[in-house]
């Protein structure tokens, strides 16, 4: 998604929906996006080297686990049936489609964050 449609689409989803969004969570400040070396922000402190190469690596192996991907897998699955079947309520939509948002962000957060080659 391109920066400008990311940044809107994190205003609306803070002040209208009380959202957070996945730079609240965990940013990253690329320093050459090419040769995919960054800095990694936790709110607003930097993480030191050595903990910013350590959590790489962590969710490095975390997203090649294959139950990480089967309970993933599965989330989105009942979240889908949710929505398309099993709700009856407005509520219910909108508990699916934040559970959906929620699995997103995560998803978005370990794979932007497993790509980075060099801390700085």
């Amino acid at each position: 998604m391109k920066p400008w449609r990311v940044w809107i689409t994190n205003k609306i989803l803070r002040h209208l929906f009380c959202a957070f969004s996945a730079n609240d969570v965990i940013h990253i400040r690329w320093v050459d996006e090419q040769k995919k070396i960054a800095s990694i922000f936790i709110g607003n402190q930097k993480l030191y080297t050595p903990e910013a190469l350590n959590l790489v690596k962590e969710l490095r192996l975390f997203k090649e686990l294959p139950s990480f991907q089967k309970t993933l897998n599965s989330m989105k699955g009942m979240s889908n049936e949710m929505i398309f079947t099993k709700s009856k309520t407005t509520d219910d939509l909108v508990f699916s489609k934040a559970m959906l948002y929620t699995i997103d962000v995560l998803e978005r957060l370990i794979l932007s964050i497993s790509t980075i080659e060099e801390i700085r």
